[in-house]
């Protein structure tokens, strides 16, 4: 057993003995484990990019984030997913220097060698936010996951932002369905998981199932370009339809990719890099 699995397993006796009794200790529990990523440990060639790369750290919203870069010219921002890291969307790197842009990967706040030891979609749009100012005007975003939403959060947020692209890779919209698969992976009661919602809630200041991702994709039109696998079994395609709906929003549907295997195929490299090389109408 991992040390993970161990954590797990403690976390859902302690939800369904000791938090059953006090809602509030147990969605205060809750909260934080929700909040907490757990990175996936890097491969070999994980590590060659990153080693190959241009190692930086710039400050966003209090936090050190972790920036890996290749190349020259008009900037791609890869974002990876939660439980994730810089080198997830290496895969896209070489392909867009090849076409004369700059690429610049991102460990997302408590990843990687970025600060922070919890991290939440509100605090991810900040510094994506401020990250797109700070290297301005920025020619593309590629998201994958959760990195999805938390960009399109931030570009409702901040809709001038200057960026000219964005492409979401096997991204969730579906909060609901986000929220009811964490509360039966750790047996969560009914109580806990109310206490639980209230108090994201009350962090974002919206009732956080509000938020609209599709009318922000909507926003963009063809500015627009929404990826996803009709076997990823973590995040259902039905989202990816509906996340494209929007008037002028691409969509690009694939089969046998999966939720990870996607970022390294490629049709999807040729459809993404094409996406963000083609004049802006």
């Amino acid at each position: 057993m991992t040390r993970k699995t161990l954590i797990f397993a403690l976390l859902r006796l302690f939800f369904r003995t000791f938090g059953r009794w006090i809602p509030r200790l147990g969605a205060w529990a809750a909260l934080r484990l929700f909040c907490t990523p757990f990175p996936a440990k890097l491969s070999t060639p994980a590590k060659a990019f990153l080693d190959g790369s241009r190692r930086g750290s710039v400050k966003l919203q209090g936090l050190e984030i972790e920036t890996f870069e290749r190349g020259a010219g008009p900037t791609v921002l890869l974002l990876h997913g939660w439980n994730s890291h810089a080198a997830s969307l290496r895969a896209f790197a070489g392909p867009l220097v090849d076409r004369d842009c700059r690429v610049l990967a991102v460990n997302l706040p408590a990843h990687g060698g970025s600060s922070g030891a919890r991290t939440n979609m509100l605090e991810c749009s900040r510094v994506i936010a401020d990250l797109i100012r700070r290297e301005a005007p920025v020619k593309g975003l590629i998201t994958h996951s959760f990195a999805g939403p938390a960009a399109l959060l931030a570009l409702r947020d901040a809709p001038d932002l200057p960026v000219e692209r964005v492409v979401t890779i096997g991204s969730p919209i579906d909060m609901d369905k986000v929220f009811r698969d964490y509360a039966i992976r750790f047996g969560l009661s009914a109580a806990i998981e109310m206490e639980f919602r209230d108090r994201i809630d009350r962090f974002f200041g919206e009732p956080f199932l509000d938020i609209d991702f599709p009318a922000v994709a909507a926003s963009l039109g063809d500015r627009m370009l929404v990826v996803h696998d009709v076997e990823d079994a973590d995040v259902p395609v039905v989202e990816a339809r509906a996340l494209a709906r929007g008037e002028g929003v691409e969509s690009f549907i694939t089969e046998g990719y999966g939720h990870n295997r996607i970022l390294r195929r490629d049709p999807v490299m040729e459809r993404v890099v094409g996406f963000l090389s083609a004049p802006i109408s």
